[in-house]
């Protein structure tokens, strides 16, 4: 047994909304089929236990129709019904509790009058063919929601996903913080090594470059002083003034 929520697309659902559209639906697994089940007095309560409501008797047939219809048979083997959420005002949670009765072969629809027949469970019947086998209690619970709890809700939900966000922004500002203080802290060595060894290149280039032109300074000299020598003045002895 489970709540669908009646729309585009039909999904089960734990939470609803106050007059939202809903259909309660009992799937029959193999062996069985809908045509050996009866169900019977479904009684919707609230959280707390303090309130009751009775949507089917024990022929399966609703006090108030406009408040939960009979269950109808939907191909393959399913039994459902529509109605609209609601609640009490004592608690949130409503919850559902069903008796179903499995047949021996078939069960006899039960008629409810002003044209309904329900496929209920009868609480005695002569009928060989509807002999009875076992009978299983089902329940589930769901919360309904004021329009203005709703509301709420979703206005929380919104403040904290905008906190979560700006949590996950701040987060993601430290983390960039901190790798960019990490990638500082492993490239400063590598740069102070760069810049040494571009400061001792140029030493060396300026201290090549001063060598390269003290050495041509000195052979400049060294060309001057030996043309001096070679031009100086020396005693010259002619033949004829031997």
């Amino acid at each position: 047994m489970r709540i669908l929520e009646v729309g585009r697309n039909v999904k089960q659902v734990s939470e609803v909304k106050l007059g939202d559209e809903l259909e309660l639906r009992i799937d029959v697994n193999q062996p069985y089929n809908v045509s050996q089940l009866r169900a019977g007095h479904l009684v919707a309560s609230s959280g707390d236990g303090l309130d009751s409501l009775l949507l089917l008797d024990w022929r399966g047939c609703p006090p108030e129709p406009s408040t939960f219809p009979v269950l109808n048979l939907t191909p393959p083997n399913s039994m459902v019904a529509r109605f609209k959420a609601f609640r009490f005002p004592s608690s949130p949670v409503l919850r559902f509790s069903l008796m179903m009765m499995f047949c021996d072969q078939l069960c006899k629809p039960s008629d409810c009058g002003n044209g309904q027949v329900s496929y209920g469970r009868r609480k005695r019947d002569t009928q060989a063919s509807e002999t009875k086998t076992k009978e299983v209690p089902l329940q589930l619970a769901i919360v309904v929601r004021s329009l203005e709890e709703r509301e709420e809700i979703i206005a929380s939900q919104s403040q904290i996903s905008n906190s979560n966000n700006n949590n996950e922004r701040s987060s993601r500002r430290l983390e960039a913080s901190v790798i960019r203080n990490n990638e500082w802290c492993i490239t400063w060595p590598i740069g102070l090594a760069i810049t040494i060894i571009l400061v001792t290149m140029q030493t060396l280039i300026v201290l090549g470059c001063w060598s390269f032109f003290r050495r041509s300074n000195q052979k400049v000299l060294n060309d001057r002083v030996t043309l001096n020598s070679d031009f100086q003045p020396r005693h010259v002895t002619w033949a004829d003034h031997q």
